[in-house]
């Protein structure tokens, strides 16, 4: 948040941006050490007792705090006019781990888990959102094969519109 607004207090003014602004943003939620403040626990613990275990109840509270997180960052987007003309993207990296301390994570009904080629280890939440995005896409969805190295021909190909950029390169089917 402080990274968004002190960009916006540097290089803003009438709502535009003089330089563009990358920034990743690598949360280790939901990750071992499953951990939250336990304020933050404690004031959830309602909506947390829908789920049986402990184990469950801290991943859920980890992912309800990220929740809070991008939620922030994307109200400072917000604040700071700067929200219309961004691209948001959000991938995980591997499946869960449900044999951990905690036993709290789960990819039923898919068959496997972190570590495991099967689709529990690999299938996996990713979105593109964004003002700029088309009419056309906005809610589509993709089920084929795609690879941490498909996100430079997505966004250059796709958010810069420079599919110049791309002659030469082997292109999915």
């Amino acid at each position: 948040v402080d990274v968004v607004r002190t960009h916006a207090s540097l290089y803003g003014g009438a709502g535009a941006m003089t330089k563009p602004l990358f920034l990743y943003f690598a949360p280790t939620a939901v990750h071992a050490p499953t951990k939250v403040p336990n304020s933050f626990f404690r004031a959830h613990k309602h909506e947390l007792s829908a789920f049986e275990n402990l184990g469950r109840q801290l991943v859920a509270a980890e992912l309800l705090y990220l929740d809070y997180a991008v939620a922030n960052i994307t109200d400072a987007l917000r604040d700071t006019d700067m929200y219309d003309n961004c691209v948001i993207i959000f991938s995980s990296d591997n499946g869960p781990v449900p044999s951990s301390t905690n036993g709290g994570g789960s990819a039923a009904p898919l068959r496997g888990r972190k570590l495991f080629l099967w689709e529990g280890g690999v299938r996996l939440p990713a979105f593109v959102h964004s003002p700029l995005l088309p009419e056309a896409v906005i809610g589509s969805k993709f089920d084929g094969l795609f690879h941490i190295t498909d996100w430079i021909p997505t966004l250059v190909g796709g958010v810069l519109n420079r599919t110049d950029m791309l002659d030469g390169l082997p292109t999915g089917g």
